[in-house]
C-alpha cells in the first residue's frame, strides 16, 4: 500500500521530469536536423523483512527514475542523464530523497581532415581507462552499482602513426549507490593524465601513459604540500606478432605523497598468447608493488574510492584478497573440437599477496570447463568447475569448491529454456563448510519475454531467524522493442559477489521490484 501511494505522488514529478528533458534538449540543439534518442528506466520497489540478521535495510520503499539523453545535430553529440530517487520509510538518514539531478552530462564533437588525421574535444563527464586499469579505470560496474566518471575536458587527435590524448576534472559519483541504496556524497578529486601512442610498421602500439590524482580530502589540511600521487606507464600492445602469437606488456611506476612521507610503487603485467591450429595457449604474468590509486572516502561503503582496476589473473566471480601488493601467473589451456563447436579449457592459477608480511597469503586456483553449439548453434551448453585453496603461514586458511552452468536448449521456433547455475562450497580456517549460490530456471520466447523461477541459498549465517534458502519469480516482457517491464516477487540471497576483482557485500532482498524501460528516437 505503501509502495502504491509513493507511485502515485511521485509520477507526476516524473511526468515533469520528462517534459523537462525535451525542452532541455530543444533549447540546446533546436535547429533541423536534430537526432534524439530518449531512454528511461522506472524503477519501484517494495522491501519488506530480508530475514538477514540486520534490521537497517527492511521495510521500506523506493522509486527511482533515470532518464537518459543522446542528442546529435551536425556532429554535435550531447549526453545527459537525469536522476529522482525517492524514499519512504527509509531505516536511516542513509536513505536520501534526490528530487531531480544532472548526471554524465557531456557535449563531444570530431573534426577529420586529409591525410587521416583527426581531432575530438570532450566536455563533461567521461569514461576513461590507461592500459589495462591499473593505472586508470573510471568506468561503469553495473552489477556492482559503480558508477565513477571524469568530470573535466579530454582533448584527443591522431597525426599518422601517432594518437594523443590528455585529460582533466574531477571525479564525479552517482549520489545513488544501487547495491545498499545509500547516498554517495560527491567528492571532487582532482584527475589529470594523457596518452600517447605510436602505431608500429610491424603491427600493434607503442604507448605512454601518465595520471596525477590529488584527493579532495587530505589526512592534514595545514600542510603547504597536498596529498597527491604520480603515476606513469609504458605498453606495448603486439596483437599479431607472428601467424601464432600475440603479446601486450605494460609497467608501471607511480609515487605517493602522504602527509610528508613520500611512497613509490610498481606494476608490471604480461600476457603470451598462442594460437596453434585448434589449441592455444594462454600465459599471465602480474607483478604489483604497493600500487594503488586511492581517492576521498566514499561514505556508502566507509573507504576510500579506488581509481584503478588492474588484472586479477582471476576468474571474474572469485574474490580477491588483495590487488596493490600481489605476485601471480596463471596459464589458460584451450582446445576446439567439432569445427569449434565444442570448446575444452583447463586453467592454473598462482597468487601471492603482500610477500614477506605477516599476512602475506598464497592461493592456489585450478578449474576448467567446456562449451558447446549445438543445434545450429541454436542452443548451448557450457559447464565449468574447480577448487582453490589459500594458504597463510603455511597452513591453509580458506577452501573453495565451485561449479557453474548455463544451458540453452531450444524447444521449438523461437521458444527456449534456460538454466543458469553457480554453487560455491567455502570453508574459512576451522569453521565448518557453507554453501552459496543459485539457480535461475525459465522459458524465454524471442520477441515476447520470458518468465523464469530462481533458488538461492547461503548457509554462511545460521543465526536463528537467518534465512538460507531464498525463492524468487522473475518476469520479463517485451512489449515492443521500445518497451520493456521486469518484475521480481519474493526473496533473492545476498552476500559477496565479485566482479573482475571488485567485491561487494549485497544484501538480501525481499519483497517485489517493478521497472519499467521505455526506449524512443526523435528526429526534427
Amino acid at each position: 500500500m505503501n509502495s502504491c501511494k509513493l507511485l502515485v505522488h511521485t509520477l507526476p514529478l516524473c511526468v515533469f521530469t520528462l517534459l523537462l528533458s525535451f525542452k532541455y534538449c530543444a533549447l540546446l540543439v533546436y535547429a533541423s536536423p536534430v537526432t534524439l534518442r530518449l531512454n528511461d528506466s522506472f524503477i519501484t520497489d517494495a522491501r519488506n523483512d530480508n530475514k538477514n540478521g540486520v534490521k537497517d535495510d527492511d521495510d521500506y520503499q523506493l522509486l527511482i527514475n533515470r532518464l537518459s539523453i543522446n542528442g546529435q545535430y551536425e556532429g554535435f553529440l550531447l549526453n545527459t542523464r537525469l536522476d529522482s530517487m525517492y524514499f519512504q520509510n527509509q531505516p536511516t538518514s542513509d536513505f536520501k530523497t534526490t528530487p531531480i539531478q544532472v548526471e554524465r552530462l557531456s557535449l563531444s564533437k570530431s573534426f577529420y581532415f586529409s591525410g587521416g588525421r583527426s581531432f575530438a574535444i570532450h566536455v563533461g563527464d567521461l569514461y576513461q581507462q590507461l592500459g589495462k586499469g591499473q593505472l586508470l579505470a573510471l568506468r561503469k560496474v553495473d552489477e556492482l552499482g559503480v558508477d565513477i566518471s571524469l568530470r573535466g575536458a579530454k582533448l584527443s587527435g591522431k597525426i599518422g602513426a601517432f594518437k594523443n590524448q590528455v585529460f582533466a576534472g574531477q571525479s564525479n559519483v552517482v549520489n545513488l549507490d544501487m547495491v545498499s541504496m545509500h547516498y554517495v556524497e560527491n567528492k571532487a578529486d582532482n584527475i589529470i593524465g594523457g596518452e600517447s601512442t605510436y602505431r608500429l610498421p610491424i603491427g600493434g602500439e607503442l604507448g605512454l601513459m601518465y595520471v596525477y590524482l590529488e584527493p579532495e580530502e587530505q589526512l592534514l589540511d595545514d600542510l603547504e604540500l597536498n596529498d597527491a600521487t604520480s603515476s606513469g606507464g609504458l605498453f606495448l600492445n603486439l596483437p599479431s606478432l607472428s601467424d601464432f602469437l600475440s603479446l601486450y606488456g605494460e609497467f608501471d611506476t607511480q609515487q605517493r605523497r602522504l602527509i610528508e612521507d613520500v611512497q613509490e610503487g610498481y606494476a608490471g603485467y604480461l600476457t603470451l598468447d598462442w594460437h596453434f591450429a585448434d589449441t592455444s595457449v594462454l600465459t599471465e604474468g602480474l607483478w604489483v608493488d604497493n600500487f594503488e590509486q586511492r581517492g576521498s572516502n566514499n561514505t556508502a561503503l566507509l573507504s576510500r574510492f579506488n581509481y584503478n582496476q588492474g588484472p586479477t589473473l582471476e576468474r571474474i566471480d572469485q574474490e580477491v584478497a588483495e590487488t596493490y601488493d600481489v605476485r601471480g601467473g596463471r596459464v589458460r589451456l584451450q582446445h576446439d573440437l567439432l569445427q569449434g563447436d565444442l570448446s575444452l579449457h583447463l586453467n592454473g592459477l598462482y597468487r601471492n599477496t603482500k610477500p614477506n608480511d605477516p599476512m602475506e597469503l598464497s592461493q592456489y586456483h585450478g578449474y576448467g570447463g567446456l562449451e558447446w553449439y549445438y543445434d545450429l548453434g541454436r542452443s548451448r551448453l557450457s559447464a565449468s568447475g574447480g577448487h582453490r585453496f589459500d594458504t597463510k603461514d603455511g597452513y591453509i586458511n580458506r577452501v573453495w569448491s565451485h561449479a557453474e552452468g548455463d544451458f540453452v536448449q531450444r524447444l521449438f521456433g523461437t521458444v527456449t529454456a534456460h538454466l543458469t547455475t553457480q554453487f560455491q562450497r567455502i570453508q574459512i580456517e576451522q569453521q565448518p563448510f557453507f554453501t552459496r549460490g543459485s539457480t535461475v530456471v525459465g522459458v524465454e520466447k524471442a520477441g515476447l519475454g520470458s518468465v523464469s523461477m530462481e533458488w538461492g541459498v547461503d548457509t554462511q549465517n545460521r543465526s536463528a531467524g537467518v534465512r538460507q534458502q531464498f525463492f524468487a519469480g522473475i518476469f520479463n516482457v517485451d512489449l515492443s522493442q521500445f518497451f520493456l517491464i521486469k518484475a521480481t516477487v519474493g526473496s533473492q540471497r545476498g552476500g559477496i559477489k565479485c566482479v573482475g576483482g571488485v567485491c561487494r557485500d549485497f544484501p538480501e532482498f525481499s519483497g517485489y521490484r517493478l521497472q519499467l524501460i521505455a526506449k524512443h528516437n526523435l528526429s526534427f
